[in-house]
């Protein structure tokens, strides 16, 4: 598959999104507001996010919630400040073998979830 001009916005559970061509779109290539379950795998994502802010939207973004979730043997390149950005998730998720280029201010941002401390 080959998506562009506005990515994916994904609210849904237990989906795999695997071997496509994700490029050029104005913010995220995937955006997940939510969902559990879901395997992200052996994608190629290039020049995806929203560049009007510091931190905008990263190639491949989760944010409010989420667990259980895989990030994994994906090719992501672009400028921009970060390329995965894992904003407010919950548990138990996973980011592993992923071949990341051309950022700015970090390939992977982890931000917890309001009144968490992360990685104690």
């Amino acid at each position: 598959s080959f998506y562009t001009a506005g990515g994916l916005y994904v609210e849904s559970d237990n989906s795999v999104y695997e071997n496509n061509i994700i490029s050029d779109n104005y913010n995220a290539g995937i955006f997940f507001g939510g969902g559990d379950g879901n395997i992200i795998r052996n994608n190629v994502f290039s020049d995806n996010r929203h560049n009007d802010d510091q931190y905008g939207m990263a190639q491949i973004t989760f944010q409010a919630g989420g667990n259980d979730n895989i990030i994994e043997n994906n090719a992501i390149s672009g400028d921009g400040p970060c390329q995965i950005m894992l904003w407010g998730i919950g548990d138990d998720n996973i980011v592993e073998n992923n071949v990341i280029t051309g950022i700015d201010l970090a390939s992977f941002v982890y931000i917890p979830p309001e009144g968490t401390i992360p990685f104690t």
